[in-house]
């Protein structure tokens, strides 16, 4: 091998090294700024969900609403279990963090998938056909429900004509 061969694959080598890191610091800082705001988004509405879910449920429970003092298979299969009621709290945490930090996660990478310029152009081609393939099914949906709003009385059909009308115009 020549020296000439070496530099040339070691100058490729670069190359397609540098392709592959975010060519801007906006890619990196928007990135982390969508995934902090989500994670924190998403762990604030789900402790505003659970506290008042894990409340009502006790609530319910101790006033009776739920009959789990009254049944008694019930009532002994819990009583043999009272210790897993501490876990409410832990999993409460748990998985709030967990859900959160999973989401900001995920958006965040797919942010930065749309950011990054190896995969922005891939990205702009599934979005754009995604947009045009959710515009055709929402105009269907739009559409069929425009033309069948009075062609059924319960499970009758009233307008016969008008439903294979609208069948066929929507097979085409």
């Amino acid at each position: 091998m020549h020296i000439h061969d070496k530099n040339a694959i070691l100058w490729a080598l670069e190359r397609m090294t540098r392709s592959l890191y975010p060519w801007e610091q906006y890619m990196i800082a928007t990135t982390l700024s969508v995934a902090v705001v989500v994670t924190c988004l998403a762990a604030l509405w789900l402790t505003v969900v659970y506290i008042p879910s894990v409340v009502s449920t006790t609530l319910q429970v101790r006033s009776g609403a739920i009959p789990l003092f009254r049944d008694e298979r019930a009532f002994a299969e819990h009583r043999t279990s009272i210790g897993t009621t501490t876990v409410v709290v832990g999993s409460m945490i748990w998985a709030s963090f967990y859900s959160s930090l999973s989401l900001g996660i995920l958006l965040g990478g797919f942010v930065f998938l749309c950011l990054w310029q190896s995969t922005q152009m891939l990205l702009a081609t599934l979005m754009s056909s995604s947009i045009g393939l959710l515009a055709t099914l929402a105009l269907g949906t739009v559409i069929t429900a425009v033309l069948l709003r009075n062609a059924y009385s319960g499970f009758y059909l009233t307008k016969v004509n008008r439903v294979n009308f609208s069948s066929l115009a929507m097979e085409s």
